[in-house]
């Protein structure tokens, strides 16, 4: 099954692409769609069909926009006449246009503009300029139904099931050298990139991407053409360094990350094939039972174990980081951080996937023990090697913690502590005990290579993408797997250069005139509702919305203030001490200390921290407040966050660790949910913990064809119980629901008991009723099923508290 898989993602991709690319070259196969410039009062309809296309792919100019002051305003298309099937609908900014495709050859877009007051009132004609677009038709790309997997292949298919081949099953698992990376099906996705206004592009991207960052598994005699990927590297810099302002170059357009990543990934992959592809000696892991030479392996049959020989002499230089081009420090960077990272999702009797490149392992040997890196001995690499693979994270963030103090007492940044120095006390080791029984050799060679990897990230950070959306393999990816091995100096690095290139000349300028009575008298009212507040943050928030976010990059007056306060009905002048006695109050409306009320309450305190009074203060996003007046205030928040760390505030977002996971992005789960909400974690773990009485199989569920009494069945027997609850019965206390529990296997049945009968709501403490799944409110929660019910209601109280999205 798995080798059929494999050639029909295979032959579909090398079809799809082929299709794909063909289509794109018709004549006429191209049309502009454009409605008036600017947009007219009242509803104007546009038709474009393309006969033979099977689907079509639409592409905005970048002027496309409508009035933001004017929900109604949109441009709207549909795949019928009669206008009843919506494709897609834009509305506002360029941004919002963003790109689409239909699964029609036919589409039909109605623009609707302002009313003719609107369109009066406006004085720029750029708010109101509609629809421009151009509308490509395709084939190959998708199957709207059943028969045109007969007529054509589906590039959406192909991707899919790629996708899932590279995430899934590489580089843990087993796949035979050559059954999925091939020459053909490379050059094929690589055309396809080069294909203009081809739609999936983000998606084959990324899967190159992936395909390149496991280049062992090409065959020895199929090894790929790269050199397409060292132009696209220098196009896509090119365009990096003719960026017009300096925020610009800092942060780069995602795609143009995504292009130089792929480069980097071929960088990397072409140093691959120029070593021996298959070598019998590994020294990755110590867990496989190696000795002073490694352990021997078939690599024909497992390409995932696959390593190089051990590098000796000049072929353990390594180059000199700064003058590294960023290109080729990035491509080194994911080299690097991919063993790194593997290692801090391992525990530490599992076999790592890869080991570090040798020239760097030698390089942080020698800065660790002294010497040259050509001059380190194969014995001494292959134990530094084995060394390596033994730290696990719990030692990485020790370590990390143990240096931040060294530093500190040094009075000098973390890369600036000297190796050889490095020694681990008595009193430390008892402070840390994950490196109580490390030598001093291995907490220097370990402090070595991170340095050295931090130096080459610091290098090429700006071209990283963090999201990791190019995949598992990505330097985003990596990094959020590692990021605990990333120095807090590497990271204020990048945000001095941020700062330094979004900064604006002169000062703010501007004086807000605030109110302490209307701030009291609303909070002793309990007016603490987003849309009738009158905190001190809701009034700064009001004097500063009128101004643009790029206004407060200024620099600080001579009073080191943003900008001036002044209270009505008080006299005095702001000489620094008004405008920082405002910024705690706005932080303490938003995070109340105990004993006082919060001047708007977009936040509330975590479970646990309500729980226990004497906790330290940990805030969550209010889940009631979802209106427009409180995203306003969201937003707010997050450009106070930026005040606060442009100018060194330190203002106190006192916001729960899970909360600032949700934030950056990161993946999170029940151990961060644990922080904070305790109890309800204890309550699920207590659900997936449940042993059935008397030792029996609790995975035994209702569908197991068992019978109760009267001949029901248990799926029948679980309905019923479900609907009685629904009702409102209660276990104990309705003889209907005791004899329709009766009705359910014994160990379903004690569970239901257990529990008070759960159903597929989020009905535990502190939730809000609402379904887990569609009918979730009449689907008993049995012990086959318990496991999806923990997973759905982890993710529904996480959800809460996420940010939008934007």
């Amino acid at each position: 099954m798995s080798r059929l898989l494999i050639a029909d993602c295979a032959a579909t991709m090398g079809e799809a692409t082929r299709a794909m690319t063909a289509s794109t070259g018709r004549s006429g196969w191209l049309r502009l769609v454009e409605s008036s410039h600017p947009m007219r009062p009242g509803v104007e309809k546009l038709k474009v069909a393309i006969e033979g296309a099977s689907a079509l792919f639409v592409a905005f100019n970048e002027r496309c926009r409508t009035p933001v002051a004017d929900p109604a305003c949109s441009v709207m298309f549909f795949a019928d006449e009669q206008c009843t099937r919506m494709v897609a609908r834009r509305q506002g900014p360029p941004h919002a246009f963003r790109p689409f495709l239909a699964p029609v050859n036919t589409l039909y877009a109605v623009v609707r503009g302002p009313d003719a007051a609107t369109a009066a009132s406006s004085t720029d004609s750029r708010e109101r300029y509609g629809l421009r677009c151009t509308v490509r038709g395709l084939r190959g790309v998708s199957w709207s139904a059943e028969p045109d997997i007969r007529r054509e292949p589906s590039l959406e298919w192909a991707c899919w099931l790629l996708t899932y081949l590279v995430r899934e099953a590489l580089p843990e698992a087993t796949l035979r050298a050559g059954a999925l990376h091939t020459g053909d099906m490379l050059g094929a996705m690589v055309r396809f990139l080069r294909t203009p206004d081809a739609p999936f592009k983000p998606a084959v991207l990324a899967l190159v991407s992936s395909v390149l960052a496991c280049p062992q598994y090409f065959s020895a005699s199929d090894a790929p053409d790269l050199t397409a990927f060292a132009s696209i590297g220098r196009s896509a810099l090119a365009l990096l360094s003719s960026a017009a302002g300096a925020a610009e170059r800092l942060f780069p357009p995602i795609q143009l990350q995504h292009a130089l990543e792929m480069a980097a990934s071929a960088h990397a992959a072409r140093a691959v094939f120029a070593t021996p592809l298959f070598c019998p000696v590994d020294v990755s892991s110590s867990a496989a039972g190696a000795g002073a030479a490694g352990g021997v392996w078939n690599p024909l049959s497992d390409p995932s174990t696959w390593s190089p020989p051990l590098a000796a002499g000049k072929d353990l230089a390594s180059p000199d980081v700064a003058s590294l081009p960023e290109l080729e420090a990035l491509a080194l960077a994911r080299e690097l951080f991919k063993p790194l990272a593997s290692a801090a999702r391992c525990a530490a009797s599992s076999p790592r996937l890869g080991r570090i490149p040798d020239p760097w392992m030698a390089r942080a040997v020698a800065e660790a023990e002294g010497g040259e890196p050509s001059a380190v001995s194969a014995a001494r690499l292959a134990a530094a090697h084995r060394s390596s693979a033994e730290w696990t994270r719990a030692m990485d963030e020790e370590l990390i913690a143990w240096l931040s103090g060294a530093a500190r007492a040094a009075e000098k940044s973390v890369p600036a502590l000297d190796a050889k120095a490095l020694t681990l006390t008595a009193r430390d080791k008892s402070s840390f005990p994950a490196l109580a029984f490390e030598d001093d050799a291995s907490v220097r060679r370990r402090f070595a290579l991170l340095r050295l990897a931090n130096a080459l990230l610091a290098r090429c950070l700006r071209l990283v993408d963090a999201t990791g959306a190019l995949g598992p393999a990505s330097m985003g990816a990596l990094l959020r797997g590692a990021a605990h091995l990333v120095f807090a100096h590497t990271k204020e690095k990048v945000v001095n250069a941020a700062v330094k290139a979004t900064k604006r000349s002169g000062t703010f300028g501007s004086a807000l005139l605030l109110d302490h009575d209307e701030a009291t008298a609303a909070l002793a009212a309990g007016r603490c509702r987003p849309e009738t507040s009158r905190c001190l943050f809701v009034q700064v928030y009001e004097h500063l919305s009128r101004h643009p976010a790029s206004d407060l990059r200024g620099d600080l007056d001579g009073s080191e203030c943003l900008f001036r306060v002044a209270f009505k009905g008080q006299e005095g002048i702001d000489a620094g001490g008004l405008f920082r006695g405002t910024l705690t109050d706005m932080c303490e409306d938003l995070f109340p200390p105990p004993g006082r009320e919060a001047g708007v309450d977009l936040f509330v305190r975590t479970p646990s921290c309500a729980a226990d009074p004497a906790a330290e203060p940990e805030f969550a996003p209010n889940p009631a407040r979802t209106n427009e007046a409180a995203s306003a205030l969201f937003r707010f928040v997050g450009v106070m966050m930026g005040v606060s760390l442009r100018f060194r505030f330190c203002m106190p977002f006192e916001l729960a660790p899970v909360v600032w996971r949700l934030v950056a992005g990161d993946t999170v789960g029940m151990e961060d949910l644990a922080g904070a909400d305790g109890a309800v974690v204890a309550l699920l773990r207590s659900v997936e913990d449940w042993m059935p009485p008397a030792g029996r199989d609790a995975s035994r569920g209702a569908g197991d064809g068992a019978a109760g009494g009267g001949g029901v069945s248990g799926a029948e027997a679980a309905e019923a119980v479900a609907a009685l609850l629904l009702d409102g019965a209660v276990l104990g206390d309705d003889e209907a629901l005791d004899a329709a529990l009766a009705g359910l296997p014994a160990d379903d049945a004690a569970f239901v008991t257990r529990f008070g009968g759960l159903r597929f709501v989020d009905s535990l403490p502190g939730g809000d009723g609402a379904p887990l799944v569609q009918g979730g409110e009449r689907r008993l929660v049995l012990p086959a099923s318990r496991a999806a019910f923990v997973t759905l209601v982890v993710q529904a109280r996480l959800r809460r508290w996420a940010p939008p999205p934007a």
